[in-house]
């Protein structure tokens, strides 16, 4: 069958716990590593991008969006028998939310870099 066909494992309350703790994971060290650079840049005397100065300031309270994508995914699922696309369609929003935190980092931590070779220059 397709993507969301009846043979494919059905989506539990273990998968949305994985997912969410990655989640908090990645935002916990996405934060702590920009903070890192950031304080290594301005020992060395570059200023941070705005990017990464946001991210260290902001970056713990983006650990709601893990909670409130967990409290939603979970009550989708608990709600499989009826609707199994929407769970499915939650966990794959999840793994998007892991995927742009990862570029969010890097982005951030890239532009540390960048500002750092453009005062060099």
């Amino acid at each position: 069958m397709g993507i969301f066909g009846d043979d494919e494992i059905p989506v539990t309350s273990r998968h949305v716990i994985i997912i969410g703790l990655f989640q908090v994971v990645l935002v916990v060290y996405s934060t702590l590593v920009v903070g890192t650079f950031l304080r290594v840049f301005k020992e060395a005397g570059y200023p941070g991008s705005d990017l990464a100065r946001w991210i260290r300031e902001w970056g713990f309270q983006l650990l709601l969006v893990p909670l409130i994508w967990s409290a939603i995914t979970s009550y989708f699922v608990s709600w499989n028998l009826n609707h199994p696309k929407w769970s499915r369609f939650m966990l794959s929003l999840g793994i998007l939310l892991i995927v742009l935190d990862v570029m969010v980092a890097v982005a951030a931590t890239v532009s540390c870099f960048r500002v750092h070779f453009i005062m060099e220059s």
